[in-house]
């Protein structure tokens, strides 16, 4: 069972671990042959009807909604009272939108060439990816345990459920390659985990 903070920051530094390692292989190139196989997978099977479905989640990672829900997830925790828990995963969230933005710079990954929709930044790690986990399922996490705790694995199996389709998405409109959406991915699951594991460190430390 993975419910002791010890053990999901153990989990945590595992997925990041895993993220440093992908992007040592995509600086290397050693991942370009994989990306491009995919990517023409992705090509032939490209439909009208999935590219309207994929630009509905690219206009959901799209950054003015993502500030919208973590204003929203912050005013939560003023609601319930847990002003502190909020500001912890508040900042969790900013750095790991600037650690994304660093990354980027430091890996200079091009984009593929004949995305369908417009991006203007590197392509490693998927910001969309990473933002979205952390915003999403660190809310999700949190917010299960304060009102149903009973429930909170449901409420992380509903975070894969949004983040599985946010990756393919990625994929499906050449914005993305598939290691810059799994090293997104890794590096948001991290940034997941270790907020959860800071969450249940404070809830565990409250007097009862």
């Amino acid at each position: 069972m993975l419910d002791s903070p010890a053990k999901l920051f153990r989990l945590a530094a595992v997925l990041f671990g895993l993220f440093l390692a992908l992007t040592v292989l995509v600086i290397a190139d050693w991942t370009q042959s994989l990306d491009d196989r995919v990517a023409e997978v992705m090509r032939t099977a490209e439909m009208p009807w999935l590219v309207s479905v994929a630009e509905v989640f690219h206009y959901i990672g799209r950054i003015p909604l993502v500030f919208v829900l973590v204003v929203a997830g912050f005013a939560f925790f003023v609601f319930t009272k847990k002003l502190r828990a909020g500001f912890v995963w508040l900042g969790i969230v900013v750095v790991a939108a600037v650690l994304s933005d660093l990354t980027k710079v430091l890996v200079g990954r091009d984009r593929p060439i004949d995305a369908l929709v417009q991006e203007h930044s590197f392509s490693y790690p998927s910001g969309h990816s990473l933002v979205a986990a952390a915003a999403i399922g660190i809310g999700l996490a949190v917010v299960a345990s304060i009102l149903w705790p009973e429930r909170r694995r449901l409420f992380l199996w509903t975070g894969w459920v949004f983040a599985v389709p946010m990756v393919l998405s990625r994929i499906y409109l050449r914005a993305h390659w598939l290691t810059d959406t799994l090293g997104g991915l890794l590096f948001g699951l991290a940034v997941v985990t270790a907020s959860v594991a800071l969450w249940e460190r404070w809830r565990q430390s409250e007097p009862t």
